[in-house]
């Protein structure tokens, strides 16, 4: 009964409470939503998907290398069904259902023990690091200064062997086997730049929708800065908001203070939920798309 929980109906869920995160996002704020989508320029539109989607997949690749280095070894396909149907996870309250998914799948596919949710929560350190160090290139948002977020990182990559200890020391006082291999110095900096990369290009998609309702002002430096490297802030923040799913309300009304700075506040609620809705509708495709590539068997697992 448990298994065929997880097998089928898990991923069924995390797939509607993704769809239902976003139709309760569109109902209410519908009128916002539509009329940034309509006065956008379809092109606009387009890009900004595009970039939210690189902006993913990149923090697919940043969580491939934590896994490979923590002994997990995925064909491609199969890390991206993992990923990809775990994280919709995400959207039912509560943190631990993306660690929970890939824990069970693990287990099942046989990888080594608890490699996987452990590479998800490191992952989740490196996203938080990488954000941080984006946001502090700002210098202040909000009107907060946000300099001093570049020491995350910087403690982050002078001892990356310091991730593995914790999640082993964790491990140990849950009950679980331990022993994870260490991360090597080259390891932690490719999952930084997979991080700061994708961070950079879900900012990037903020910003290519609040250029598209600026009407004809176009990218300049105090809305690079508000659109970026407040959305940093913002994943940063509702990424800590744990209940929350998705950050949501948190990670919303932090990027809206931040673009409310360089634009109008109707303008930047729009901005931010449509920034919302398309990332959610891309989460939804990427996790639909993963249902066939996610393994079922461990012999699917070289």
């Amino acid at each position: 009964m448990i298994a065929t929980l997880y097998k089928k109906v898990l991923p069924a869920i995390f797939v509607v409470a993704a769809l239902g995160f976003g139709y309760v996002a569109i109902r209410r704020n519908g009128d916002a939503v539509w009329a940034t989508f309509g006065a956008a320029a379809p092109g606009w539109v387009v890009a900004a998907t595009a970039a939210g989607g690189a902006g993913l997949l990149a923090s697919f690749l940043a969580w491939c290398g934590v896994a490979r280095s923590l002994g997990a070894e995925l064909p491609k396909g199969a890390a991206f069904g993992i990923f990809f149907v775990s994280q919709l996870g995400k959207y039912l309250p509560g943190a631990v259902w993306p660690v929970a998914a890939q824990y069970d799948i693990g287990r099942r596919l046989g990888t080594r023990p608890n490699a996987l949710p452990s590479a998800g929560l490191i992952t989740l350190g490196f996203g938080v690091a990488g954000a941080c160090s984006l946001a502090a290139c700002a210098g202040n948002v909000v009107g907060v200064p946000v300099w001093w977020l570049v020491l995350i990182p910087v403690i982050v990559l002078s001892r990356p062997s310091a991730l593995t200890d914790a999640m082993n020391s964790i491990l140990t006082r849950l009950g679980r086997q331990s022993g994870l291999p260490t991360m090597t110095v080259r390891q932690a900096w490719r999952a930084m730049g997979w991080s700061v990369a994708s961070a950079a290009l879900l900012g990037l998609q903020v910003l290519m929708i609040s250029i598209a309702m600026s009407e004809g002002r176009g990218a300049d430096e105090d809305l690079i800065r508000a659109a970026v490297a407040g959305f940093a802030l913002a994943l940063v923040a509702g990424i800590i908001a744990v209940p929350a799913p998705a950050g949501v309300g948190v990670r919303d009304g932090v990027l809206v203070a931040a673009l409310a700075e360089s634009m109008p506040m109707p303008s930047a609620l729009a901005a931010a939920v449509a920034a919302r809705v398309l990332l959610t509708a891309t989460d939804v495709l990427f996790g639909i798309i993963a249902l066939s590539w996610l393994p079922r068997r461990s012999s699917t697992i070289r």
